[in-house]
Parts: structure tokens; sequence; C-alpha cells
């Protein structure tokens, strides 16, 4: 049995992005990221198409992570 989370817990993950053309949809991308509840920080490189992304998993799942990386108009996936 893992033990609970406390809150300062949080996830560290890299996202391969695909679809952006511009420094544009990467700001777009990295804001609506950073917006979003859960999200401690993020940032997006527009030459290496990732996003670096820490978040609480209590407040969000990768499932939804990568919603709302959808949701801007690019697909992610997660590098494991």
């Amino acid at each position: 049995m893992s033990a609970p989370l406390n809150q300062n817990d949080s996830v560290n993950v890299v996202i391969k992005l695909s679809g952006m053309t511009c420094g544009g949809c990467s700001q777009r991308v990295e804001r609506v990221l950073e917006q979003t509840k859960g999200i401690k920080s993020a940032r997006v490189d527009l030459e290496a198409e990732k996003g670096y992304v820490e978040y609480d998993p209590a407040h969000l799942s990768e499932e939804a992570l990568l919603e709302v990386i959808k949701g801007t108009g690019f697909q992610g996936e997660l590098v494991k």
C-alpha cells in the first residue's frame, strides 16, 4: 500500500508535443497549463517539441493533463 501524498508532493513529467509551429503556439500551451488547477509549473520548449510539467496528482491525472493540451489544439504524449 502506498503512503498518502502530502500537500508538497508533486510529479514531474515530460510531454512530447506535436502540432506547434511558432512561438505563439508554445506560449498558448504553456499559458493554459499554468492556469490549470493542480499544475505547479509548466515550461514548453518549441524547438525540442517538449513540455516540462510539475503537477499535483491529487488534483490532476496524467490523462487529464493530456486532455488540457488537446484542448489547446495540439497533441501530447508522455515521455517514459
